[in-house]
């Protein structure tokens, strides 16, 4: 796999100390960038896999009242329905086969009875039938 000759080049820059002044002015815009983007008042950079982020939302969702509704296409989802599971959310599932679109009518159906959160959020895979 090809990296790109810019990542080749930072790689080849001394490395920042997490604990210097650069680096806090670094992650400060950051922060700055991730609140703007998603309208929220705190945000937090992880380092970490997608598993831990995994748990991070989980944990976040667990404070939160009311069942929520996770959706499921494949690997991904159903490693959320898994850390949803650990996490003992209370939770519907809507499943369709591995790789296949969520069917706009039945994702509106289960839309309407108003989850209070929805996992993932981003409806990509999402398209009507005729």
């Amino acid at each position: 796999m090809a990296i790109a000759e810019r990542v080749r080049e930072r790689l080849g820059e001394p490395p920042v100390s997490h604990r210097g002044e650069a680096f806090q002015e670094l992650l400060d815009e950051v922060h700055a960038r991730l609140r703007a983007l998603t309208s929220a008042r705190h945000v937090a950079v992880l380092l970490g896999s997608g598993t831990l982020a995994n748990d991070v939302v989980a944990a976040q969702l667990s404070l939160a009242p009311g069942k929520g509704l996770i959706l499921a296409n494949g690997e991904f989802g159903d490693r959320l329905v898994d850390h949803a599971e650990r996490w003992r959310l209370a939770f519907d599932v809507y499943r369709v086969p591995w790789g296949r679109a969520f069917e706009r009518d039945a994702l509106a159906s289960r839309l309407a009875r108003c989850p209070a959160w929805v996992w993932p959020r981003a409806l990509r895979n999402l398209h009507r039938h005729a």
